[in-house]
């Protein structure tokens, strides 16, 4: 039997995992009202029909993807007509499904209808559907035929896609509250069961924020993606076809930064190490910061919250309009040009975090002429990379990113700087492996495996643009 302080420490344990289990419900509501347990210690059955599920007050356009062809029906005449489908009604729809359309037909068909108007039902999230319906009509008089329906099913197989991951989920959240009230009744066996317990909890907060992080960006795609392209009539299908493909691989990026280089919260942890360079550039606020390569913004946040004045640039849209979404000044496009677009003197600081490892080495030292023509006397350049001194890093993980080019050494990258001018040049090192990863032991041998295989997996160039004499 375990002892007073492991049942305390189990029942801690417990606690947080009941507090993260929490987190989750109350982030999706759809979730919690599937997986409540009950005062009994059960947890409660799953209703055999979702519908039972949805409320008819204020139904949000996730809501129909979860259900089979008759509860699509029951749900969205409960919602939008506020009654119970006619069998001619059902018939009619069910023909028209099979004919081609696609379940975001029949809802608009559905609140365009006399009846619909009259109650001028609301769905949550139709926003981008009502757009994509009406290029759908305009498509269909111009007789562009099925090509004009693409972009609406492509938008239903999204939605039912990240549905099928969201009740999956909900299935692993159920099973997982069952652990917990198993474990409280068997202490004996807590150890490995939470260890266990709390490594699929984890796997499932990364689901979770990755169906989050890639229906807001598909949205966002395709809203960016609609009002930038010509008409339907003057659209090619070789067009909608390259813009539809550069949507699915800025996607799957979005996704695998999500997943290898970490959440936000994570992200800014990591900055930490750079907290006293950020000080010092507080202190003496002479312009702005570029921060190329800024992605979602979250040094651009950081710098926000010092009254630090900063700009990021990025070739990804909907990065960049993330950004400006936050408060921020984020421009889209090449950094390069955007570099040589910018006066001569006039910047503070610029900063790169992995941007380095992706650009030939032509595009590379362009970057860094015009970084040093661009910042003031006495700004600095910092450009954090993959550290290839780590063995590991170097020879295996370096290589998950299909889009990088090849590991780039601190020597290089001091040798470049010092080419282009930059002076005070040194090497910030950062982001080891954790210690439970070192092979045990204190010699030098050790030391020295550790050092290759354990060290620092992240290195950042800092250089500093000369003072003029005439100006010291």
């Amino acid at each position: 039997m375990p002892d007073s302080h492991d049942t305390e420490y189990f029942d801690s344990l417990i606690r947080r995992i009941r507090e993260e289990a929490k987190e989750i419900e109350r982030q999706n509501p759809a979730i919690a009202a599937t997986t409540k347990v009950t005062p009994g210690r059960t947890v409660s059955a799953r209703p055999e029909s979702p519908v039972a599920l949805l409320s008819a007050d204020a139904p949000h356009i996730d809501d129909f993807f979860m259900l089979d062809d008759s509860q699509f029906f029951e749900h969205a005449y409960r919602a939008i007509l506020r009654r119970e489908p006619d069998e001619p009604g059902i018939e009619n729809y069910t023909r028209l499904l099979e004919q081609g359309h696609t379940r975001l037909h029949v809802l608009m068909w559905l609140r365009r209808s006399e009846e619909g108007r009259r109650h001028r039902a609301t769905i949550g999230g139709m926003c981008v559907a009502s757009l994509l319906f009406i290029i759908d009509r305009v498509a269909n008089r111009l007789r562009f035929g099925r090509f004009g329906r693409a972009p609406l099913r492509l938008y239903e197989r999204h939605l039912f896609r990240r549905n099928r991951y969201f009740m999956n989920i909900n299935q692993m959240l159920t099973a997982q509250q069952e652990n917990i009230l198993h474990l409280e009744d068997n202490l004996g066996n807590w150890r490995p069961a939470v260890a266990g317990f709390k490594d699929q909890l984890q796997d499932v907060n990364k689901s979770l924020h990755m169906v989050r992080e890639d229906a807001l960006y598909f949205r966002q795609s395709l809203q960016l993606a609609s009002s930038q392209q010509p008409p339907a009539a003057s659209r090619s299908p070789e067009t909608t076809t390259a813009t539809t493909s550069n949507i699915a691989l800025d996607a799957y990026y979005v996704a695998f930064e999500d997943a290898n280089r970490g959440s936000r919260d994570e992200i800014l942890a990591k900055l930490a190490v750079y907290d006293e360079l950020f000080d010092s550039l507080q202190q003496t606020i002479q312009g702005p910061l570029l921060d190329i390569g800024c992605g979602r913004g979250e040094l651009l946040g950081a710098l926000k919250q010092r009254g630090i004045p900063a700009e990021g640039v990025d070739a990804n849209p909907v990065m960049v309009e993330q950004c400006r979404q936050a408060g921020h000044v984020a421009h889209h496009g090449d950094a390069l040009a955007h570099l040589s677009s910018l006066p001569s003197d006039s910047l503070a600081a610029i900063t790169g975090f992995h941007i380095v490892e992706h650009l030939p080495f032509d595009t590379l030292f362009g970057i860094f002429q015009q970084c040093y023509r661009a910042l003031k006397p006495g700004g600095f350049i910092l450009f954090e990379t993959p550290n290839p001194e780590n063995v590991l890093v170097g020879s295996h993980t370096f290589y998950h990113d299909f889009t990088h080019r090849n590991p780039v050494t601190p020597t290089s990258l001091q040798f470049l700087a010092r080419y282009q001018n930059f002076d005070h040049i040194r090497v910030i090192r950062s982001n080891p492996y954790p210690a439970e990863a070192k092979v045990p032991g204190n010699d030098p041998l050790t030391a020295r495996v550790n050092g290759h295989f354990c060290g620092p997996q992240d290195y950042a160039l800092l250089a500093y643009k000369p003072v003029r004499k005439d100006a010291a």
